[in-house]
């Protein structure tokens, strides 16, 4: 197992701890070694997650949500299968868009 330091940005924090409405810091020990183990998880135990930020049926993220891993965007290229590990901190934020 990994522990893994997870910040969730507002609006986000929402969908773990309802109510809540700031920056919300949370360690999570994961099972295996990816982005989708910590998600997998964040959404097994926090219903709300998987139904706004993680879709456990398709296992991918919604459109709301963008990922940082040791503060680096995850981009085009990046999947959910990007490695993590023991120490990692991994940034869940809005997406954002505009024009």
């Amino acid at each position: 197992m990994a522990k893994i330091s997870v910040e969730i940005l507002p609006w986000l924090s929402q969908t773990v701890l309802p109510g809540h409405s700031g920056r919300l810091l949370l360690e999570v020990e994961i099972q295996g070694s990816r982005i989708r183990d910590l998600l997998e998880a964040l959404a097994a135990s926090y219903p709300s997650f998987a139904a706004r930020v993680y879709d456990t049926q398709r296992c991918d993220t919604t459109d709301l949500v963008e990922i940082a891993v040791n503060g680096r965007m995850l981009g085009y290229s990046d999947t959910l299968d990007t490695p993590i590990e023991e120490g990692d901190t991994v940034m869940l934020l809005p997406a954002y868009g505009g024009g």
